[in-house]
């Protein structure tokens, strides 16, 4: 008998299970080492050549000298100069002489014209003539002889009269003196006795026949009466206008006119009482 070459095969004991088949193992891939493809070598960069001649200049022509030309300037405005010999554009000297004291001028005749406006018309009635100056004086005077020829005494008539009367022109002083009788009958019965105030004068609008010897002057005068032994006195609120004619002893008392409800002159009754408070 020939001897088994290939393994022994031993019998399985009683509940033993069968063996698992062995599976041949497979053999590891290889590992392939890739090569490397050769570089290839770059061709080196051509080296262009530099043309070294130039191209040949062209010869420009010769630039011809222009002459400046002079600015003509008229007679009347001369072009200034610096020292560098370029014109200059500002005025020159010679121009400001004449051209500040120019607007200097305007500048005082505007401020001028403003003053003149703010303090009015009245300024220029006078013109030189002194005729607002005469106005004012006459003013004065109108108001001092109204007040001392509208108030008097019952007991010092024969005083009030001649003192009245040294206010006032011939004329109008004669005319006055004509009152001295009614007085005598009314005031001394009545023991009259007046007192007036002037409140406001100021003279009338002359308008084209303004004089410095002549005004007319308007005046608002109170005549504060007291009658007898009374001790209430009366009031007459009157307005007058006093004419006053300048003289050689100066302003005086040409007319009285009355221009309301009070007497034309001392001792005539108003038509309308007031009674002072």
């Amino acid at each position: 008998m020939s001897e088994p070459t290939g393994p022994v095969r031993r019998r399985r004991i009683a509940g033993e299970s069968a063996p698992a088949a062995l599976t041949p193992k497979q053999p590891a891939p290889r590992r392939t080492s890739a090569k490397k493809a050769p570089l290839k070598k770059s061709a080196p960069p051509r080296r262009t050549a530099v043309a070294t001649t130039s191209a040949p200049v062209k010869k420009t022509a010769p630039v011809k000298k222009t002459v400046p030309v002079k600015k003509t300037v008229p007679a009347s405005q001369p072009a200034s100069a610096t020292a560098d010999g370029r014109e200059r554009s500002g005025p020159s000297r010679a121009d400001l002489r004449w051209l500040v004291p120019a607007v200097l001028a305007t500048a005082a005749v505007l401020v001028l014209g403003v003053l003149l406006a703010v303090r009015g018309f009245s300024d220029f009635r006078d013109d030189g003539s002194g005729v607002e100056k005469a106005q004012g004086e006459a003013t004065s005077a109108a108001a001092t002889a109204a007040e001392s020829i509208f108030s008097y005494r019952f007991d010092q008539l024969d005083q009030y009269v001649s003192d009245s009367q040294a206010l006032m022109t011939p004329t109008f002083a004669k005319k006055f003196g004509e009152i001295g009788p009614v007085l005598d009958e009314i005031a001394p019965q009545n023991k009259v006795q007046v007192k007036a105030v002037t409140r406001s004068a100021a003279p009338i609008d002359c308008g084209e026949e303004c004089s410095t010897t002549k005004a007319d002057v308007l005046i608002f005068v109170d005549m504060v009466r007291l009658v007898g032994g009374s001790d209430e006195t009366t009031v007459f609120p009157n307005r007058i206008k006093v004419s006053m004619v300048k003289g050689s002893d100066g302003w005086l008392v040409g007319d009285i006119v009355t221009l309301s409800n009070s007497p034309s002159l001392p001792g005539e009754n108003p038509q309308t009482d007031e009674k002072g408070k």
